[in-house]
């Protein structure tokens, strides 16, 4: 890390520009942890069918009705969006979840090719994904992501901005609420080297 870097990600409020809340950057082996957690934890998933991979969605799905205005009011302490906004953002949130749990299935169903007889596209899971998101829709940015990433059995590591940290931990919390395995979905906060070292990890 250079002399000049700072050594946590800040939430600060934009109203007040007071700082709430302090997130610790992951350190290397941390990050590296990370990484290697999810790379394991995507042998077994991608093993599942696509309507087993569906039923976490639905229940993360209940999970953001659930705690709409915690995640709302989270949003709106760290990047200032209104509340009713935020609010809207996490209700479309959920009804993508559910809008994916009834159409994965089809989506990712080997296809028919005209190549040759009994010739298929199969649609195979490629493991660990890192997600790089920004700061202005905390909720559905990375969720977006993460619901198409999981439904096709890969694996979800995601890397919010830095003023958005504790909205990405708040998710990473309902994903261990909704029962999703250990490793299937990690929040990496970590400064540029870090990011460049994940990226640069064969595993993903």
């Amino acid at each position: 890390m250079s002399a000049t870097a700072v050594a946590e990600a800040l939430a600060i409020d934009p109203t007040t520009q007071q700082v709430y809340a302090r997130y610790p950057f992951d350190t290397a082996d941390r990050a590296a942890e990370i990484v290697a957690q999810s790379s394991v934890a995507q042998r077994h998933w991608r093993s599942l069918s696509v309507e087993q991979r569906c039923v976490f969605l639905y229940q993360m799905a209940e999970l953001l009705d659930r705690d709409v205005d915690a995640l709302a009011r989270s949003m709106t302490h760290e990047m200032g969006k209104p509340i009713r906004q935020a609010r809207a953002e996490v209700v479309k949130t959920a009804a993508a979840l559910r809008w994916y749990v009834n159409h994965g299935p089809a989506f990712l169903a080997d296809q028919p090719t005209t190549v040759g007889a009994g010739t298929i596209v199969r649609f195979e899971p490629l493991g660990p994904v890192l997600s790089i998101q920004p700061w202005n829709f905390p909720i559905w940015q990375p969720m977006r992501a993460a619901m198409a990433i999981l439904l096709a059995g890969n694996t979800y590591i995601l890397k919010p901005a830095p003023n958005v940290v504790g909205s990405a931990l708040l998710l990473e919390r309902l994903w261990v609420e909704s029962g999703l395995p250990s490793g299937l979905s990690a929040v990496l906060n970590a400064e540029p080297t870090q990011v460049a070292d994940a990226i640069a990890d064969p595993a993903v």
